[in-house]
């Protein structure tokens, strides 16, 4: 069983990985129509949703329109998440664990994942 959890994903990176992509651009392109989709729905449901989806999406736009900003933090973000996991592949290193980088990257972003669901949900 751990030799099945610590190998690479060879088998499903070739269209999980491509799917990944797509998935994060369709985030960025859909992003704000939806939350436009949104305040108008909300707005059916509870009047005066609508000016707050409003004043979300200005914002929005605000931080959006400074590209470069964008992709300086999702840089920095990336950055960070790789020296974590490095870091944590050399502490398991020095354990006596022999285990590659790719598993422990693969490790680390399943632990961000479950921990950012944690986080939205109550």
């Amino acid at each position: 069983m751990t030799a099945l959890i610590l190998m690479p994903f060879t088998g499903t990176s070739c269209w999980v990985n491509p799917l990944k992509v797509a998935i994060m651009i369709a985030f960025a392109l859909f992003q704000r129509p939806a939350l436009a989709v949104a305040g108008r729905i909300g707005e059916h449901l509870l009047p005066g949703v609508g000016a707050a989806a409003a004043e979300v999406r200005a914002r929005l736009d605000l931080v959006y329109r400074h590209r470069l900003r964008v992709i300086a933090g999702f840089l920095i973000n990336l950055v960070a998440w790789a020296v974590s996991a490095t870091g944590a592949w050399i502490a398991l290193r020095f354990m006596g664990l022999d285990i590659s980088l790719w598993a422990v990257l693969v490790i680390e972003s399943l632990i961000f994942a479950l921990r950012s669901a944690a986080f939205v949900l109550p």
